[in-house]
């Protein structure tokens, strides 16, 4: 028998000898196709990633999909962040601060002998800015000479009722309080503004100024602040677990963001260089929601009265804290009080008298538009102060 005739079989093995090679023809155009689409989209994305945590910017690389990356790293649990991520995400963080209760301190002492400090306590709903609501504690206590002087008023606002009670406060010269201590008032300050001709922002004017100019200097924030910034360990506000950063700006910075804010009243670096010493500021944000919910600042002033002979070591403190941020909050009118109809009913029971009044000859009772441009104007501070952290948010 011819052994030639195996040669069939053989060629019926060729097609599974030669597949595999029709196979390999087909899949290494795709995988490599598939290979640099992945490049291509990975390297990108890790470029960003990277510059992200370097806090260095890529060129022709917009600075809005920085920022975005910047947000969205900080926004993703269990993962380390820097704190450029994290400021970033607190400008990006639409949440804003509808209710809240505050806590505000500013205290000042020289060479470790402290001199004062006043307290705020504050409740505030804001969720109709047109119709706000706030109740507000302020104690106060300062050293002036052997005195000591000491403060403690509280306010209720709604809408536009004033309702306020002074229970300790210090002689002040043309004043008399004793008619009024203890005990609550209410006054319309619509009504008497109008008395002595004076009208006030609302607090729609007053929260939209405050967020442009937060919004002018967010860049510094974020692209020089940011950068100094250290990152300490984390800690528990009001029952929340925060971020904790603290930095130095340093003069050029601050003196920057000074002029951005107040543009009409220009600082140089060198004014604010003989003026501070030192500037510390603390953050503590919640890790949950971004909202900055602590603030400390640390101020040393330069010897300011080596000239007179004397030393000196002021050092400024001020901070705020806020807790049970957009819980349900019923703000509600005091009980009781004496309803005052203009700011001369108000002066009738403060003012001393006095023989020098133009009023009789101008028409115009120029005791009473003193005070009433004073509570106007301390009406609108606490307005500004408590108002302030939910615009910068």
């Amino acid at each position: 028998m011819n052994p030639v005739q195996i040669s069939p079989s053989v060629k019926m093995n060729n097609p599974q000898v030669e597949s595999p090679k029709l196979k390999n023809r087909f899949y290494t155009p795709m995988m490599v196709g598939l290979t640099l689409i992945l490049i291509l989209l990975i390297i990108p994305t890790a470029s960003l990633v990277a510059a992200s945590y370097l806090s260095v910017n890529i060129p022709l690389v917009p600075k809005n999909l920085q920022r975005k990356v910047d947000s969205t790293i900080a926004s993703i649990p269990l993962i380390p962040k820097t704190p450029k991520q994290i400021i970033t995400r607190v400008f990006d963080n639409n949440e804003r601060i509808r209710t809240s209760k505050e806590s505000f301190l500013v205290s000042i002492k020289n060479n470790d002998q402290e001199l004062g400090a006043l307290r705020v306590t504050s409740q505030l709903n804001a969720n109709d800015l047109n119709k706000p609501s706030l109740a507000a504690d302020i104690i106060g206590e300062y050293v002036v000479g052997l005195q000591k002087l000491k403060l403690s008023l509280s306010l209720t606002e709604i809408d536009k009722d004033l309702y306020f009670k002074i229970s300790e406060i210090p002689a002040l010269p043309g004043y008399n309080f004793s008619q009024i201590k203890g005990k609550w008032f209410a006054i319309n300050l619509d009504t008497a503004g109008q008395e002595v001709g004076l009208s006030t922002r609302s607090d729609n004017d007053i929260y939209s100024d405050m967020r442009s100019k937060g919004e002018k200097i967010s860049p510094i924030l974020e692209d020089e602040i940011a950068k100094k910034m250290k990152k300490l360990p984390d800690e528990k506000i009001s029952d929340s677990n925060s971020f904790h950063l603290q930095v130095s700006p340093g003069s050029q910075t601050l003196t920057k963001i000074y002029n951005t804010i107040y543009p009409e009243q220009k600082f140089t670096e060198e004014e604010f260089q003989k003026l501070f010493k030192e500037v510390r500021i603390d953050f503590w944000i919640n890790k949950g929601n971004f909202i900055v919910n602590k603030v400390a600042i640390l101020t040393k002033l330069n010897d300011l009265s080596a000239s007179l002979g004397s030393k000196s070591d002021f050092e400024m403190t001020f901070g705020y804290q806020l807790n049970e941020v957009n819980k349900n909050l019923n703000i509600e009118a005091p009980k009781s009080a004496k309803n005052l109809k203009s700011f001369s009913d108000l002066a009738e029971l403060l003012v001393e008298p006095k023989t020098n009044n133009l009023g009789p000859v101008l028409g115009i009772d120029t005791r009473t538009q003193s005070l009433g441009s004073d509570v106007l104007f301390y009406e609108r501070l606490l307005h500004v102060l408590t108002l302030m952290p939910s615009a910068v948010e």
